[in-house]
């Protein structure tokens, strides 16, 4: 990889200031039932996952 042209860098003090709050009421969802390490995920696990990204497709949509 080559080097990073200078212009292309902001000082510290013009880039942005990230923090957690940025992310407050972002949903938290265990993919992890799909992932099962025997490939035979529990239905109802499956079940609950779906319904956990629908509920947050409706509540935290861009399209509202």
């Amino acid at each position: 990889m080559g080097e990073i042209n200078p212009a292309f860098i902001q000082d510290p003090e013009h880039r942005p200031k990230l923090s957690i709050i940025e992310a407050d009421g972002i949903p938290l969802i265990d993919l992890s039932p799909v992932n099962s390490p025997d490939n035979s995920s529990d239905p109802k696990a499956i079940e609950k996952l779906v319904r956990e990204i629908g509920n947050a497709c409706k509540d935290r949509g861009s399209s509202k």
